[in-house]
């Protein structure tokens, strides 16, 4: 949600957020909605591989920590030299503070993954002691299961334990009784009886008690879950940088160890912790004779299933079982056998959440460090004491959630930073806190920073820029071939458009000069040759002009739709207004703007007066090209706009976080560009789409395309492509590539995605991306051609557009 001004004010200037694709260096200003989460410190811990022992002390440890039961854990071989790729991506887009390496991992590691006072954990005691006398807690614990019992380690990921005897420090830290303990604030419940799956699921559906990991969020009240396909099985060749195995199957997941396994059994936990450590799966059972039976019971249990969407999944997995041996053992139990990275995700953690309006300026707000909604869950008494000192608050804007990147995580010194929004360490119940949001061509940079690299803005994708400030993020009134038509008319310079109009004209109907780069070359040595035109060799033209180049001419409704485009684009100032005059002295003809006709002209060519430069009836306005509108088409940005268009509207706002049209890339510290992207749209995710557009289908090479692939490489793009005005009909083979050398999905952009004004989705089971031979697929009996369809939705959308987008939903009444 956001508000600017006062009811019924108007303002000319345009926020960052209704600029939306578009990255700019704005900064957000205005009044919006921010989602907090206050929480205690949490941190990632280390546990030893293949050591048990190390296990069963850390699970104990975090069960002693308010909020521990979201700590990830890690398992580390100590001779490694750095954490796999794999797990520093979890860790970034965890909500932790930092990373525990107790000795497992180098400092250097340990400090490049935590901010400063991470490790400033609360003491769960203080928590359960405050609420005792409102509720005394039923914990269920391990206890009870022998250590060397092979399932001892299931009960212990699933259930956690308590110490029984006091810790007299960390007690008189929090004011309590030195020898208080769990057993004096709550009852503490053991494992009686033989430990099986059946056990096990029984405790775990017990709904009069929690466990010792739940107890750890206690008056911390909102989990945050990792999602799943809620809807329809996913076809999509397109997975954008998320585990397609953790969408489908979601918490539906069972991990079978062998003995002394860390890896498993830290894999269990940490998807129980991204899924708020339900009462059902995950789970994990061990290794044995017994394996295939408790799988086909748990098949059959459906009360610790997850059941969702319109299919059904269950996955099996192991770090130390075999994938020949999970298909021997789940065969006919309808468990699918999963890559155990491919479950590996972020922990989202839990606390107390609340909304408020924050009011920024350039970037910045101050709210205080504690809600209403905080001080209520959690008491005034306890806030306004120096046990609260320790908190951690995340705040995200609602509208522009901000993608993970360790550039951006915490700044050098340690101190917090951004996770999808401002992190900051709160404590005190009279104090403030102060808000920052970065700019969107700022976190551009700190992502291409991420991969050892530098950006910034090429003058090609200023100019596109320019051109989308100008329409204002309604980049559908250039989704018309028409308009194509008319900006080139508009845009003609002198002699030199059309030179390099009849090129393409000859290159099209003869093979005496065959290939596209003789095209490329030939049109940058006519631009050298010809050079910069004077802006009076910049054409003009009228209202039927115009309409006949748009091909809205013939008909009174007709008028009206070329009216619509005329005049939202003087408001956008992509055209100027004016007249044309001729001199009776010299025969000069001439376009002036409006102003300079009163009272009277004087002549550009001889200066004299011209007393009637457009006769005593009627003014036959003459519209111009705007110098934004000059530099958009002489750089051919038109097909970068559209390809953000397309893309935008088809992954939606939920995916994109913005979009650039035109990037270069140099080496850290390095002056010499190495790369450039036509375009690069940046998702949620903080992964990277990029393309390379051109106007004509001539002008792609296959050097360029292996340029792409090889610059994508260099960012981990998760998809790549290309785009043309041209039908795909005209297109090479070299336009219908899928997929790079490296598998990564690639696609192509033609005429037929680039005019779609309602961006179609796709079928179910079609391509997201698919290609398109043709403007648009009819029906074999349509009455329209193809142009026609394509001409009578451009018109209807400009007969029915309005500056008010939300006004069609809010009163559609009032919608003529």
């Amino acid at each position: 949600m956001r508000t600017s001004g006062f009811a019924g004010a108007k303002h000319d200037k345009v926020t960052c957020m209704e600029l939306w694709p578009l990255l700019t260096e704005d900064l957000l200003t205005g009044a919006y909605s921010i989602e907090r989460q206050l929480r205690p410190r949490v941190t990632a811990v280390a546990v030893r591989s293949g050591a048990m022992q190390d296990l069963r002390e850390v699970v104990g440890t975090i069960c002693t920590r308010w909020g521990g039961g979201f700590s990830p854990l890690i398992s580390v071989d100590p001779d490694a030299a750095k954490l796999d790729d794999r797990v520093a991506r979890a860790l970034l887009g965890s909500n932790i503070d930092g990373l525990e390496g107790r000795k497992l991992l180098s400092k250097d590691i340990e400090q490049r993954y935590s901010d400063r006072f991470a490790d400033a954990a609360q003491w769960l005691l203080r928590q359960v002691a405050y609420v005792k006398d409102q509720n005394r807690p039923i914990v269920q614990t391990c206890r009870g299961v022998a250590v060397d019992n092979p399932w001892y380690p299931a009960y212990l990921v699933v259930f956690g334990d308590l110490p029984d005897v006091p810790d007299a420090k960390r007690n008189s830290q929090n004011d309590l009784r030195d020898d208080l303990t769990f057993r004096d604030v709550a009852d503490i419940a053991e494992v009686v009886g033989e430990p099986s799956l059946r056990d096990l699921v029984r405790r775990l559906l017990n709904l009069q008690q929690m466990s010792a990991v739940e107890l750890t969020r206690l008056r911390l009240p909102t989990s945050a879950i990792g999602g799943y396909n809620q809807g329809m099985p996913t076809t999509s060749r397109f997975t954008w940088g998320h585990s397609s195995a953790l969408t489908q199957y979601g918490p539906n997941l069972l991990v079978v160890y062998r003995a002394d396994s860390t890896e498993d059994l830290a894999l269990v936990w940490n998807l129980r912790a991204r899924f708020a450590h339900p009462n059902g799966l995950p789970l994990a059972i061990p290794f044995g004779h017994s394996t295939r039976e408790d799988i086909i019971s748990l098949r059959r249990t459906s009360q610790v299933q997850r059941f969702f969407g319109m299919g059904h999944n269950l996955g099996i997995t192991s770090f130390s079982v075999s994938p020949d041996e999970l298909n021997a053992l789940s065969a006919g139990t309808g468990f699918d056998v999963l890559d155990p990275w491919d479950v590996v995700g972020e922990v989202y953690g839990c606390g107390v959440a609340s909304t408020e309006m924050a009011q920024f300026v350039d970037g910045n707000a101050t709210v205080p460090s504690f809600s209403p909604t905080d001080i209520e869950t959690l008491g005034q008494h306890y806030l306004g004491s120096s046990d609260a000192t320790w908190l951690t608050l995340t705040t995200v804007v609602s509208e522009c959630r901000l993608p993970p990147s360790p550039s951006m995580r915490r700044t050098r010194w340690q101190e917090p930073g951004y996770l999808h929004g401002k992190v900051v360490h709160v404590g005190k119940l009279d104090e403030f806190a102060t808000l920052r949001q970065p700019a969107g061509l700022e976190v551009l940079r700190a992502l291409t920073r991420d991969h050892s690299l530098q950006a910034r803005v090429s003058t090609p994708g200023k100019a596109a820029e320019n051109l989308m400030r100008a329409a204002r993020a309604d980049l559908s009134m250039f989704a018309y071939p028409g308009v194509n038509s008319l900006l080139e008319g508009l845009a003609r310079r002198g002699h030199a458009s059309l030179v390099k109009r009849r090129l393409n004209q000859f290159l099209e109907g003869t093979d005496v000069i065959p290939g596209s780069e003789k095209y490329e070359i030939l049109a940058a040595r006519l631009d050298t040759a010809l050079g910069a035109p004077d802006v009076d060799e910049i054409g003009h033209m009228n209202f039927n002009k115009i309409g006949q180049t748009l091909g809205l001419q013939g008909k009174s409704f007709n008028a009206r739709q070329t009216a619509s485009w005329i005049d939202w684009a003087v408001r956008r100032r992509l055209i100027l207004r004016g007249v044309q005059a001729t001199c009776r002295n010299c025969k000069h003809v001439q376009w002036r703007p409006l102003g300079d006709a009163v009272p009277e002209l004087e002549c550009l060519g001889c200066g004299l007066p011209i007393h009637t430069p457009f006769g005593s009836q009627k003014i036959d306005y003459q519209y111009r090209a705007s110098e934004i509108l000059l530099r958009a088409v002489e750089h051919d940005v038109l097909p970068h706009v559209l390809s953000i268009r397309h893309i935008a509207e088809i992954l939606g706002r939920r995916m994109v976080f913005g979009a650039y049209p035109g990037i270069e890339l140099m080496e850290l510290g390095g002056k010499e560009v190495v790369a450039e992207f036509d375009v690069v749209v940046i998702l949620t995710n903080g992964r990277w789409i990029v393309g390379e557009c051109k106007v004509s289908q001539r002008g792609l090479k296959e050097s360029e395309l292996q340029k792409l692939w090889a610059t994508a490489d260099r960012v981990e793009a998760s998809a790549t492509f290309v785009a043309t005005l041209d039908r795909g009909s005209e297109c090479s083979d070299l336009w219908r590539e899928r997929t790079d050398p490296n598998g990564r999905p690639h696609f192509a952009l033609t005429a037929g995605q680039l005019y779609d004004l309602a961006a179609y989705q796709a079928s179910y089971g079609g391509d997201l991306f698919g290609w398109r031979e043709d403007l648009v697929r009819l029906l074999p009996d349509a009455e329209l051609t193809q142009e026609g369809f394509v001409h009578k939705a451009f018109g209807d959308y400009l007969l029915h557009r309005t500056d008010d987008p939300s006004k069609r939903q809010r009163a559609p009444w009032d919608v003529d």
